[in-house]
């Protein structure tokens, strides 16, 4: 149940944990990881501005014709309080603790579980 085995099974050069949400807070360090991990030369900040300027769900709905808007709706995180009321989100916690116990790359999820923890990355979402 730990993502650590996994990672230490293929090697740590092999596997790189991203969570989504983190690419929405903070996407700049996130790319900076991603091209450290594949070994990739220093990004300029015109090929930095470039690829964040193509990662946006906007852009990729556009450019695939649509097959992308079938997998994200809005490419936000917490759109799920649009969708699912309090009685419906406390089963979803009751589930995911249940599943998830011990899952320690499920761990960093837990902050996005709660309406309040969700702040600062609506905040963060909006200002992109």
């Amino acid at each position: 149940k730990r993502s650590g085995e996994a990672v230490d099974a293929v090697g740590p050069e092999r596997a790189l944990v991203l969570q989504y949400e983190d690419l929405k807070l903070d996407f700049d360090t996130q790319l900076q990881r991603i091209n450290n991990f594949l070994g990739l030369p220093k990004l300029t900040d015109a090929k930095a501005r470039a690829v964040t300027a193509e990662c946006t769900a906007k852009s990729m709905k556009e450019k695939t014709g649509g097959r992308f808007k079938m997998i994200v709706r809005k490419g936000m995180v917490g759109d799920w309080q649009n969708y699912l009321d309090d009685e419906r989100w406390e089963e979803f916690d009751r589930v995911f603790d249940e599943v998830l116990k011990g899952v320690d790359i499920a761990e960093p999820l837990r902050q996005y579980q709660c309406k309040e923890g969700l702040e600062e990355i609506i905040a963060a979402q909006e200002k992109s």
